[in-house]
């Protein structure tokens, strides 16, 4: 018996020591990778703007996903938009303008650019976010994951 054991828990470790690949996608597309725990966790766009989100302004999107204001989109080159935006995703509320400015870019060293303002502010504020900083944050346990993919089927999207 001890025999059997052995092997068994040397294996265990292993699995829990290996680190595997946390993925991201973008309309289907693989984007990139970060290291997290031994699972791959496969993430769309909406869903790394939900949880940028929900690091800058948590109660903002809890209160525009519940009354279903909260939109997902891409800037567009005919947009209106603060300088240096261009090529950024953003989140707006549906709500006449009165929400903050939101807009984020993920980039190949699986850092997220997050440019933000508060509604009728004059200058954005930049903040770089690792990937695995929004995940460990907000899309680490069962709940949070159900959480924020209720959050993003909810979304309206332009």
């Amino acid at each position: 018996m001890r025999r059997r054991i052995i092997p068994l828990i040397g294996l265990v470790a292993v699995m829990l020591g290996v680190s595997g690949p946390l993925n991201w996608i973008d309309a289907g597309q693989q984007k990139g990778s970060v290291q997290a725990s031994s699972r791959v966790v496969q993430l769309t766009d909406q869903q790394i703007a939900v949880l940028a989100g929900l690091y800058i302004y948590p109660d903002w999107v809890d209160q525009t996903v519940q009354a279903g204001q909260l939109v997902y989109g891409n800037v567009q080159p005919a947009d209106n938009v603060p300088a240096g935006v261009r090529g950024y995703g953003y989140l707006v509320a549906d709500d006449g303008g009165n929400g903050p400015q939101f807009f984020f870019k993920v980039h190949a060293n699986r850092v997220v650019t997050v440019k933000y303002a508060n509604a009728g502010a004059a200058r954005l504020k930049t903040k770089q976010l690792r990937l695995r900083q929004l995940v460990k944050k907000n899309y680490r346990t069962a709940r949070q994951q159900k959480r924020v993919n209720q959050d993003v089927s909810r979304l309206r999207t332009e």
